[in-house]
């Protein structure tokens, strides 16, 4: 029987912790309640297991911001999704693997290599979900990530022949990510952006054109609430 790749137990705060075969020690992260039927008594009291609260979790999570999700075109969208998805696309850069692969023995088969292969710029969050899927699709998987700044990395293990191939699905999956996420949300942000500007350009021209028949019926001074940037004689005297 194969001793287990790694434990999981709870401290005294109720925190869950993961500790690997090579030392590593990580904390689990559960934004669901655990199941605890029983009720406390003399041998065993309450589970101690915290759950941690959804902000927690956007915290500790792996990636970049949530795409906003604009409503129909009859709602008014807040100005905080609309400043959401303007550093989106004014922010996006394609992701690309970056620096040599880091190679090194297995900790435990000496049959493989363990491979970290980073890349970069960090994207926002359904970009991950795309590069999953693009790694399954290459029949490979990462069983470790790792992120600092703008830098990623994925650890992979694979024999020293299938090295080439590691490399080779790991491309074909973030190209496949970056052209999923262009063409499945840039596209639609920068459309509803643009009818955004166009409505607010269109909503200006109008007040321009008001302004200008407003100004063929002044007279001295001027409302102390009126805020257009206009200066004429007499606009700060008292109108008696």
């Amino acid at each position: 029987m194969n001793p287990p790749k790694s434990t999981t137990s709870t401290d005294a705060n109720g925190l869950r912790w993961k500790q690997t075969l090579d030392g590593k020690i990580e904390r689990v992260l559960s934004t669901t309640a655990v199941p605890a039927p029983r009720t406390a008594d003399s041998v065993q009291p309450y589970s101690q297991i915290q759950t941690i609260t959804p902000e927690e979790a956007k915290a500790h999570r792996f990636g970049g911001p949530d795409v906003p999700d604009f409503g129909d075109e009859e709602s008014g969208d807040s100005a905080e999704t609309e400043t959401a998805a303007r550093n989106i696309v004014n922010d996006w850069t394609p992701v690309k693997r970056i620096g040599a692969p880091i190679v090194e023995p297995h900790h435990s088969d000496p049959k493989l290599l363990a491979i970290e292969i980073g890349y970069a710029p960090d994207a926002p969050q359904p970009w991950y979900q795309y590069f999953r899927d693009g790694l399954r699709a290459a029949g490979i998987r990462s069983n470790q990530s790792h992120s600092q700044g703008p830098y990623q990395s994925s650890t992979f293990e694979a024999a020293r022949s299938a090295l080439p191939l590691v490399i080779e699905g790991f491309d074909a999956a973030v190209k496949s990510a970056n052209e999923r996420f262009e063409t499945e949300h840039l596209v639609r942000l920068r459309e509803r952006l643009a009818k955004l500007d166009a409505a607010l350009d269109a909503a200006n021209a109008r007040q321009g054109e008001l302004d200008n028949l407003a100004e063929h019926f002044r007279e001295p001074g001027r409302l102390p609430w009126d805020q257009r940037d206009l200066t004429h004689p007499g606009d700060d005297d008292n109108h008696e």
